[in-house]
């Protein structure tokens, strides 16, 4: 289970703001935007490794990389909500069911481990979607969309401090003017915890590593 240290709000430099935005109804903000993936196409067919699980692996490296990606609201029973800075997160996603319906998986990334590795421990995943002692919040929330190169996407909210989990939605690959591979990207993200500079540093460093 990922460590994590809990970080005093007295005193934190965004300590206003996040209580600021604790007081409001909807704390979550969206930013979509075009990532390149050209790079990480090629060398998914180059290797035989699925596509998706080549993408959930970079976005991983990525948010284990900007530390407000790793920040969570937590729950203690003694002094109620505490703030959490994990020292890494994994993925989940969602997995097709033959009924047309959907289940949830969540699998393992460990900093400085390689694609290969990632990509063939990928489905051991599985068993954790029904765990019950799991940790829910040191996990980064994926979803592929593949029919539709979407503009803008709204999650689902459950009123509850998983709500501060980043949700990152991928949409269908497209051409852009200069003739790269683009797709469009969502991040959502709680605003007490990170801002609009930190998505936009995802985006960028997204492309860099795929494109």
């Amino acid at each position: 289970m990922p460590s994590y240290q809990r970080i005093a709000l007295k005193g934190w430099k965004r300590e206003s703001l996040y209580r600021m935005y604790e007081s409001y109804a909807d704390p979550l903000f969206s930013i979509s935007g075009l990532v390149q993936l050209e790079g990480l196409i090629a060398k998914a067919k180059q290797h035989g490794l699925p596509f998706s699980q080549c993408l959930y692996f970079k976005s991983l490296v990525v948010c284990n990389e900007i530390e407000e990606f790793r920040l969570r609201i937590g729950s203690d029973s003694a002094s109620g909500s505490d703030l959490r800075l994990y020292e890494s997160v994994i993925g989940g996603t969602t997995i097709p069911k033959e009924d047309g319906t959907f289940d949830f998986i969540r699998f393992h990334y460990k900093r400085g481990m390689g694609l290969a590795d990632f990509c063939s421990q990928f489905n051991v995943g599985e068993v954790h979607k029904s765990e019950p002692q799991h940790d829910p919040l040191p996990i980064i929330r994926h979803t592929i969309i593949p029919w539709h190169a979407f503009t803008a996407v709204k999650h689902p909210r459950s009123g509850t401090n998983e709500d501060a989990i980043p949700k990152i939605a991928f949409g269908k690959f497209k051409k852009n003017e200069a003739g790269q591979t683009v797709a469009p990207v969502s991040v959502e993200a709680h605003h007490g915890l990170m801002d609009g500079r930190h998505v936009c540093e995802y985006f960028s460093r997204m492309s860099q590593i795929c494109g």
